[in-house]
């Protein structure tokens, strides 16, 4: 401030005026995150004149907010959204930053319905199926075929499973390195297999019009007589029944 300007009684004055300024600036923990997990947003702005930073805001694109210097927040939905960080300082400056995050689903593995099968047949066919990943695995004691990496795998047990009455396999999701891997159990129960007797072996003439035949079934509610031959069977469902020999 000059005071008297062009005259010999002029005087001068200073006064420093600092000219603040601020620049919003975000640090994450990544870019990139699956549906539940949590990403770490840091305030890394920077400032300028004599001022400190008084006020944080953040809008994470879903309609969460938070007001700290450093947030923690996950999505519920997998998309693309877009981060609002805004710094002020304490003479009222202010900027925003933004910053894209992209969301993905989680893998799911599903290892399908519990199921049963019978002793004395007891290749099982599996139904898996891995969502939101390129691959998955089975994992159990016993053999899968074509291979652990098919969905729909038929499954051998050991005679230690069959002994024990069931087994436990388990789909594990592969191919995603992002998020963590899922997994699912099907659990396969064995029960004993029906048992078929028909007796001993029987002689008879060439002239016999007919020989009774008796079998037992054990598990099973029934049976079915058949022939190799060209006879019939009075009742080919009766476990006891007369077999009529061809001529």
């Amino acid at each position: 401030m000059i005071i008297n300007y062009g005259t010999p009684c002029a005087d001068t004055a200073y006064q420093t005026i600092d000219i603040s300024s601020v620049s919003a600036n975000t640090v994450i923990s990544g870019d990139s995150v699956c549906v539940g997990q949590n990403l770490t947003f840091t305030d890394c702005s920077t400032i300028t004149g004599n001022a400190t930073l008084t006020y944080f805001y953040w809008e994470f694109g879903d309609g969460d907010t938070a007001q700290t210097p450093v947030a923690t927040h996950s999505w519920s939905a997998s998309g693309t959204y877009i981060v609002t960080h805004i710094a002020e300082n304490s003479l009222g400056c202010d900027d925003t930053a933004y910053t894209t995050i992209y969301v993905v689903a989680a893998p799911i593995a599903l290892a399908g319905n519990d199921t049963f099968a019978c002793t004395n047949n007891s290749i099982v066919g599996l139904g898996g199926n891995i969502l939101n990943a390129s691959s998955g695995l089975w994992t159990g004691p016993g053999t899968f075929n074509p291979g652990p990496t098919a969905y729909n795998a038929t499954y051998t047990p050991t005679q230690t499973e069959l002994d024990s009455g069931y087994a436990i396999l388990v789909l594990q999701s592969t191919g995603f390195a992002l998020c963590a891997h899922d997994f699912d159990t099907v659990r396969i129960n064995f029960a004993p297999g029906p048992v078929v007797d028909v007796g001993q072996d029987i002689f008879v003439c060439r002239d016999t019009p007919y020989v009774s035949i008796c079998g037992t079934v054990t598990v099973a509610s029934g049976g079915v007589w058949n022939t190799s031959g060209t006879g019939t069977f009075v009742s080919p469902s009766s476990l006891c029944t007369d077999y009529i020999p061809s001529a």
